[in-house]
């Protein structure tokens, strides 16, 4: 049997799994805030008030997104007062039944743009998950295991108002077993990092009379570099697309920054060609 499948409370067994947590009343939580209201939370500041959303917004002012939320309602931060306004919405307190727990998340990908999982009793943080730059929400998990038994509250935080200063949430729940979410963002980061020591390390035993070869030669060379570098660019982009918060963040930046390298450095091979393209698709 899964280790994970035993470290559940009495609770677990009666309510069973993907469940929404119980409130002290043995009734369930809005957590998926799907009675319209803010019902067992709390709004501090304005980036909350009004809330939650209903029905998919971003789809009507953006063609390349959409909200992707549960049910009726969700938490979207930009759709009734943009960017600027900053804030927190806290949940009531309730016991982890579960070992494990999901939830749906968007928008900003900056530490002051997330949701926290807290311990009631000490204040731990035990997670902080922040958007990636993106409206669409998708589901993450988050390992309770050790904290199966304690009492817990979530924590949505909004302190950033330039551009992504926002969060989008939706549709906490339990489950006996890890579900099958975006968990560790590391996985692909850590990827794009050895492929990036493997290039620089072949690079560095190539010869240095090749910097007296044929001229064909050094165009075949200078080929073969950028074709290398635009690789390596690629796998950074696919893991930033696969990264949350901060790690996306960066990662899409060493994309382009190795984008603009290739044209610098090999201006008239055909990678440069597609990094310019790249570029510009980007930028539309």
């Amino acid at each position: 049997m899964d280790p994970a499948m035993d470290e559940v409370t009495p609770e677990a067994n009666e309510i069973g799994e993907n469940v929404l947590p119980l409130g002290a009343d043995g009734n369930p939580l809005n957590l998926d805030f799907e009675t319209g209201t803010l019902k067992d939370w709390t709004v501090d500041g304005e980036a909350f008030r009004g809330q939650p959303i209903n029905g998919d917004k971003v789809a009507r002012r953006r063609s390349d997104m959409k909200s992707r939320h549960q049910g009726d309602y969700w938490i979207g931060g930009f759709e009734l007062k943009g960017d600027r306004p900053q804030g927190t919405l806290t949940s009531v307190p309730f016991k982890v039944t579960h070992p494990w727990a999901s939830f749906l998340i968007g928008g900003g990908p900056y530490s002051t743009t997330c949701v926290e999982l807290i311990l009631k009793d000490t204040g731990e943080l035990l997670s902080r998950t922040s958007g990636s730059s993106k409206e669409d929400l998708r589901r993450v998990s988050i390992d309770l295991r050790r904290s199966v038994g304690k009492e817990i509250f979530i924590r949505l935080v909004d302190r950033h108002s330039g551009g992504w200063g926002h969060i989008n949430f939706d549709d906490f729940r339990f489950h006996r077993r890890e579900p099958d979410t975006v968990r560790d963002v590391a996985k692909p980061a850590k990827k794009a990092e050895e492929e990036k020591k493997r290039r620089l390390k072949e690079e560095a035993k190539e010869p240095r009379a090749r910097e007296n070869a044929q001229p064909e030669l050094r165009d075949n060379g200078a080929e073969k570099s950028a074709a290398s570098t635009l690789k390596f660019a690629k796998s950074l982009h696919f893991a930033s697309l696969d990264a949350v918060g901060e790690e996306s963040v960066r990662l899409e930046r060493e994309y382009i920054k190795s984008l603009h390298q290739i044209i610098e450095k090999h201006p008239m091979t055909k990678a440069a060609k597609e990094a310019k393209e790249l570029l510009d698709k980007r930028d539309r």
